[in-house]
This record gives C-alpha cells, structure tokens and sequence, in this order.
C-alpha cells in the first residue's frame, strides 16, 4: 500500500480527533479519576488542553493542506483546520457551563487557544517550508564537477 502523504495526514487526523471524542466522552462521563495520578498534579490539566488541542489544530492543518478561508473583512485569510478546532474548542468549554458534572475554567480555554494558535502556526511554517524547498527526489542531478585543473566552460573562440 502507497499512501500519499497528504491521505496520511487525513488519517491522522481522524483517529487523533476520535481519541480527543474518547476522552472528552470519559470527561463527561465523570470515568477520568482527577484525585488521583497525572491529572491530581497542578496546572497538569492546563497543559494538557494545550498540548491535546495544539495537535489537533497541528494534524488539521496539516490534513488540510493548509487550506485558508477568507474572514469577515475578506482581507484577512484564516487557516481552515485550527479555525475549526478553535471554535468547537471554545463552544466546548462554554457548553461545559451547562453540564452540572462540569465545570466552565477560562484557563482552559486560555490553554485551548493557545496551543490551537501556536501548533497552527508550527502547521503553517512547515508546510511553507516544504513547498519552498523541493525535495530530494524532485531535484534535478547536478552536473558533475570537471576534474581538477580543467576548465567547466569551453574557452569562447
């Protein structure tokens, strides 16, 4: 099996999104113990909003290969992946203000943005990156060296 580089991206993401579906579920089902290992550390919870959510806006833009849709200004040019987990990360968390076994935390969504905004953005400087820069494969051989004390250029007659 060949697998493009992009539909491997696509994969990643859909199964990186179905885990982040797995442990939001286990949050709402009160079945994540939070006295008690990892998550009784402080500020663990931060950083795991921002790590989680980074990577998803990380393998979404990535996914989408870097797709851009025009903002309300029409000059403004946002990335299309972290968008998307952006807003449903906040809608998220506001909704958790509604859920009596949850709790609504502004540093969650603070940790939430911020790793949607930087992942997004390591998504972006990567794939400008690589189209900048063609790979190995797609480069043309160079010509070889002359031998030394020969001329590269025949002499113009």
């Amino acid at each position: 099996m060949n697998a493009s580089p992009h539909r491997a991206w696509v994969v990643a993401f859909w199964g990186y999104i179905a885990l982040l579906a797995s442990i939001s579920l286990s949050a709402y089902l009160r079945l994540l113990p939070r006295d008690t290992g990892l998550l009784s550390l402080p500020h663990v919870d931060h950083v795991l909003h921002f790590v989680l959510l980074g990577t998803a806006s990380f393998l979404s833009h990535r996914a989408l290969g870097g797709r851009r849709i025009r903002a309300r200004s029409r000059c403004l040019r946002l990335p299309l992946g972290p968008s998307i987990v952006g807003a449903a990360s906040i809608a998220d968390e506001c909704f958790q203000a509604l859920v009596p076994s949850r709790t609504f935390d502004l540093l969650d969504m603070a940790s939430n943005v911020s790793g949607v905004l930087l992942f997004g953005l390591l998504a972006e400087w990567l794939i400008r990156r690589s189209v900048s820069r063609p790979s190995l494969s797609a480069r043309s051989p160079s010509p070889p060296s002359p031998p030394p004390g020969e001329r590269a250029d025949p002499p113009a007659p």
